[in-house]
């Protein structure tokens, strides 16, 4: 992510790290989204500027910046982490995300997610770029794998392992 959220360059370009990756936008909606593929099959989807997620190869949540908010799994719960920036370096204070707070949160990764999954299958996203892959099998495997994260948050168990933390 840029140091500043909202300075954020083209994605489709600066996204090297994803492939296949590619810009769709669905019917009805305004503004684009981008989705890729990280070489080792996890998932992230840029709804927007503000609204970022990315799930493992199994379909787990691991990070999301929502909103102005940072997130990621600690492996049983989500944490929300917020900057404290000093003059020489930047910290992260993390906290457990509360019940309320993630009822909204998945909700809204539900709404979003299904209606983009409806879109793929129906036809009604329209893909704008593509890069690694062909439109069909980049869309299909979209699809796939946003199915399996809908099913795994509709279980109970959508978050990812921890990430491990590096300290110094």
């Amino acid at each position: 992510m840029a140091r500043r959220e909202r300075d954020r360059e083209d994605l489709m370009r600066d996204a090297t790290g994803l492939s296949p990756r590619g810009q769709l936008r669905l019917i009805g909606c305004g503004e684009p989204l981008v989705a890729g593929f990280g070489r080792r099959g996890e998932l992230r989807v840029y709804f927007s500027p503000e609204r970022m997620l990315q799930w493992d190869a199994e379909g787990g949540l691991r990070r999301a910046f929502w909103d102005g908010r940072l997130m990621r799994t600690q492996g049983d719960y989500l944490a929300v982490l917020t900057r404290q920036r000093r003059s020489n370096r930047t910290e992260l204070l993390h906290r457990p995300m509360s019940d309320e707070e993630r009822e909204v949160f998945l909700a809204e990764v539900c709404r979003r997610c299904g209606a983009l999954v409806e879109a793929l299958r129906a036809g009604d996203a329209r893909i704008l770029r593509v890069v690694g892959a062909d439109a069909a099998a980049f869309a299909e495997r979209l699809a796939r794998h946003l199915s399996v994260v809908l099913e795994r948050i509709e279980s109970g168990c959508w978050l990812a392992p921890p990430i491990p933390t590096r300290r110094r």
